[in-house]
């Protein structure tokens, strides 16, 4: 199992079908199959069946488990990705809430740019709500 292989699984239940998640990652549609395969054998599950009549997918209990999972894993290794081409560019994500911002901003960025680090500073300046997010 790898990471490929949940982001092939959570297309696949968005797409409902085999052909357009290939064509989405630009492989094969039994590279698809395989994938799917190797989770349901590493879980020791099966993920989901398809519906006789209107040929939907349909999750089982722990297909639905997986892809709760998979959605939490994916978001992460996507800040994670991010995160770490931020340190590999020397920058600081710095997100602050626009309230916030006003009284304190300028107290904060005081020291960044006596110690002229203000070009090494990626502001995200949004809700609160987004900022946990983000974060998160």
């Amino acid at each position: 199992m790898n990471i490929k292989d949940l982001y092939y699984f959570q297309r696949l239940i968005s797409t409902q079908s085999y052909t357009q998640t290939a064509a989405d990652f630009h492989v094969s549609q039994p590279t698809i199959f395989q994938a799917i395969k190797r989770l349901e054998r590493h879980f020791q599950v099966t993920l989901f069946f398809r519906q006789a009549k209107t040929k939907a997918l349909v999750l089982t209990p722990s297909g639905q488990q997986l892809l709760l999972a998979a959605n939490d894993i994916i978001n992460n290794w996507q800040h994670v990705n991010e995160s770490i081409s931020h340190l590999r560019q020397h920058t600081l994500r710095f997100g602050i809430e626009p309230s916030v911002s006003e009284h304190y901003l300028p107290a904060l960025t005081k020291p960044i740019i006596e110690q002229d680090l203000l070009s090494s500073v990626h502001t995200v300046e949004m809700g609160a709500n987004q900022l946990v997010k983000q974060v998160d």
